[in-house]
């Protein structure tokens, strides 16, 4: 059985840090800078902590009123997004189970992120 991907900070070429609820992210060899709000930050924590796409699904069910197959499709979109921007790298499993706690979103606007050049 093929355990599921998961996905890591594309280091040290990407740097990262959430600031009053707004992650911001800079792509140092591009020079591209990003901001994730609500949805999208909550995306990139689950997957930066070590949760699988299917996990990030789990927790986005938590606090997002969507179906199940919405935050799914928005989740594998984002992964893409974030694949093709360089700014994360698939990764082995953890060896123990991230804490997700921490990742949650505030579920009062949609998913939204910027970038610049």
């Amino acid at each position: 059985m093929q355990s599921p991907l998961h996905y890591g900070v594309d280091e040290p070429t990407v740097i990262h840090e959430c600031v009053d609820g707004e992650v911001l992210i800079v792509n140092l060899k591009h020079g591209a800078y990003f901001s994730l709000l609500d949805g999208a930050g909550a995306i990139w924590n689950a997957l930066v902590a070590g949760a699988s796409p299917e996990a990030t699904v789990d927790l986005l069910e938590q606090g997002f009123d969507a179906p199940r197959e919405v935050l799914a499709a928005a989740v594998s979109g984002f992964i893409a997004d974030l694949l093709r921007e360089q700014l994360i790298v698939v990764r082995a499993a953890p060896a123990t189970t991230p804490d997700l706690t921490s990742s949650r979103s505030s579920p009062t606007r949609p998913s939204t992120s910027s970038s610049r050049t």
